[in-house]
């Protein structure tokens, strides 16, 4: 893919850094971390110590807020 298409930019889906090695030992092959956080799930601590995993050499280059929804997810409509 990257002789071929000589993308840009690659985005790599990986597992969460905290539950597998995975991203860990793939990190060779990216320079930087776009972080999906769980809302109401994701720890500080947690975003801390996957950051600390990586390395400072890694720069963190933007957090995604996956699952914003209020509670009972009734804070959330479209407006219609």
């Amino acid at each position: 893919m990257m002789e071929e298409m000589s993308p840009d930019i690659v985005l790599y889906d990986m597992p969460p850094a905290l539950a597998f090695d995975d991203v860990i030992a793939f990190r060779p092959h990216f320079d930087g971390v776009l972080m999906v956080v769980g809302g109401g799930e994701t720890r500080p601590e947690d975003v801390r110590e996957v950051m600390r995993r990586l390395g400072e050499d890694v720069p963190l280059l933007g957090v995604v807020l996956n699952q914003a929804e209020g509670e009972d997810g009734s804070d959330y409509s479209y407006g219609y």
